[in-house]
């Protein structure tokens, strides 16, 4: 009698649900299949992701009733890919884990990478980088299992995002580039896959402060999200945009673009993307010097974060971004003349700054371990047949002492790279103050009429153009190419080649330190200004000259300019 109360009460409910969702989702017909109901899901999910939602629903329901996992997986998975959309990113995992299990019951490496991923992502938009890399790594994984180009492509990128997250910018940005080839080769880069790979290179361009290849990338990447009615890609083009224009100072147009970003984030109702947002509107009314406005914007971001978090003991909400927030607000209070509040708001800061120390350094050691696990593959696979557990200790200690001597390595070289920073700093500071010596008498007046002109070439700095070679020099100067080389071999002890390289490497080192917006071109950039025709090139000659390579000393200027004006 019990079971039978229970099976009717069941019955109930179930039909209960069945009307609700069909009643809300009006475009679903009553016998539409279960391919019909997930296209549909497709098509709604960036434009109206609360209908996707409840559809989605629908087709858990009936895929269950009809023992159905393939569906039932599709169902969980679209359930987890709205959630993210809408922010929910604790509901996202909820469903993800549930797609997980149900792709490992039907053995799908394809369905696993995917859960996989999407998992991966709402621990991403939670802050929580190393438990995300873990998810990448293990999607990518079955995706390379599953020989799936696609997904493949995805775990990339997303591994790509981690990195840049924890300031691997150079390294993302080649994972990313090289996304873009394959999306390019296999046709895909107009679809959802190649938005995303679009948004990667955008948002790593903005970490090496490259606003220009940002929007580069983002006018085609957001006509290709509009052409897809991809509402979410849509305001991350407009957060990108708005942020590199906030690069460039242009705040006005800043502001427009974030505010297009803002109005689809809320109709999404993804508030924790709103904290990105707000918090470049308040930097941007900083530009403006409207401190009213800025504060305003800067405590949403903070207002929106506190919500986000309220009432959630299981996973915290903490992006980047809140760590520049609190910054920002005591640099804005300061400027206001509010000590205390400007004090109050750095405090905040340097506790949360502690927090993502400790993240930071999960992440390398889960960075590390994937290098180890990526040598590894590359091993004999005949390994695996006997002496399974043997084998695995011995790779274990193996790779904790190769981690060990990594660490050791990397602190001793940079120890002895902060030393030869020191040093560098002194001679180029002593050699400022002194006048070239001229004490050598030259008999020969032909000897000596050419090399005061190559004085003058070198004072009017031309050795800074590309174009800068031994047959032009000589040509400037009213020589021949032989004469020239073996004048500059007798009296400045080197070839030709050689002494344009030292004359560019002297004053790019004392540019950089003298000019701080010099430091933020790119090494790019800088290589160009002072004539080398490719980045290897100019990395190559500073490395020589000076045993350190360019973004190191350019590191280390830009600390030593913060070191000198915090104790003034």
């Amino acid at each position: 009698m019990t079971r039978i109360v229970a099976n009717f009460l069941t019955s109930i409910i179930i039909c209960t649900l069945t009307f609700s969702f069909s009643a809300q989702a009006q475009q679903l017909s009553e016998n539409a299949s279960f391919s019909e109901i997930y296209e549909l899901i497709l098509e709604q999910k960036f434009s109206d992701p609360e209908t996707a939602q409840q559809n989605a629903k629908i087709l858990l329901q009936k895929s269950e009733t009809a023992k159905s996992l393939e569906y039932t997986f599709k169902a969980y998975y679209q359930l987890a890919r709205i959630a993210n959309i809408q922010g929910d990113y604790k509901i996202g995992i909820k469903y993800a884990t549930r797609a997980e299990d149900i792709a490992k019951v039907l053995k799908n490496d394809v369905f696993l990478s995917e859960a996989l991923l999407t998992k991966g992502n709402a621990y991403v938009y939670l802050g929580d980088d190393k438990k995300s890399l873990i998810y990448y790594l293990e999607a990518l994984d079955y995706a390379k299992k599953s020989e799936h180009i696609r997904n493949q492509i995805k775990a990339r990128g997303n591994i790509a995002k981690v990195k840049r997250n924890v300031h691997f910018n150079e390294e993302a940005l080649r994972m990313f580039q090289q996304n873009f080839k394959l999306c390019k080769e296999f046709g895909v880069e107009k679809e959802t896959i190649g938005i995303n790979t679009y948004l990667g290179l955008t948002g790593t361009f903005l970490t090496l402060s490259e606003p220009d290849s940002t929007l580069f990338y983002a006018t085609p990447g957001l006509t290709y999200a509009t052409e897809n009615n991809d509402v979410e890609g849509e305001s991350y083009f407009y957060i990108d945009m708005g942020i590199a224009y906030f690069m460039k100072s242009e705040f006005k147009k800043a502001i427009t673009y974030l505010k297009k970003a803002e109005i689809i984030t809320l109709n999404l109702k993804n508030k924790k993307r709103l904290v990105e947002v707000y918090y470049y509107i308040g930097k941007s009314y900083e530009g403006l010097k409207n401190y009213e406005k800025a504060i305003h914007f800067l405590a949403l971001t903070k207002k929106t974060f506190s919500q986000e978090n309220k009432n959630n003991d299981v996973l915290k909400f903490n992006p980047h971004i809140l760590l520049k927030t609190h910054e920002t607000l005591a640099d804005v209070y300061k400027k206001q003349g509010d000590i205390k509040k400007s004090n109050a708001s750095f405090e905040q800061y340097k506790a949360l700054d502690k927090l993502k120390d400790v993240d930071r350094t999960n992440v390398y050691e889960a960075l590390l371990d994937n290098v180890h696990k990526e040598k590894e593959e590359l091993s004999t696979s005949e390994s695996r047949l006997k002496d399974t557990v043997k084998i695995i200790s011995i790779a274990a200690v193996l790779a904790l002492l190769c981690c060990i001597y990594f660490i050791w390595r990397f602190i001793k070289v940079r120890k002895k790279n902060k030393i030869i920073f020191e040093q560098l700093m002194q001679k180029i500071e002593t050699e400022s103050h002194q006048k070239k010596k001229t004490d050598v008498t030259i008999q020969d007046k032909k000897v000596q009429e050419i090399l005061t002109r190559l004085d003058k070439l070198e004072a009017s700095l031309y050795f800074l153009n590309s174009n800068c070679s031994l047959q032009n020099v000589a040509k400037k100067i009213k020589t021949n190419t032989s004469y020239l080389s073996k004048i500059i071999g007798s009296h400045k002890q080197k070839k030709f080649t050689e002494y344009i390289n030292e004359l560019r490497i002297q004053y790019v080192l004392k540019r950089l330190k003298e000019d701080s917006k010099f430091r933020k071109y790119s090494i790019k950039n800088i290589a160009e200004e002072i004539g080398y025709k490719s980045t290897n090139s100019f990395t190559k000659h500073f490395k020589s000259h000076t045993k350190l390579y360019p973004s190191f000393y350019i590191q280390n200027l830009n600390e030593k300019e913060k070191k000198n004006n915090s104790n003034l």
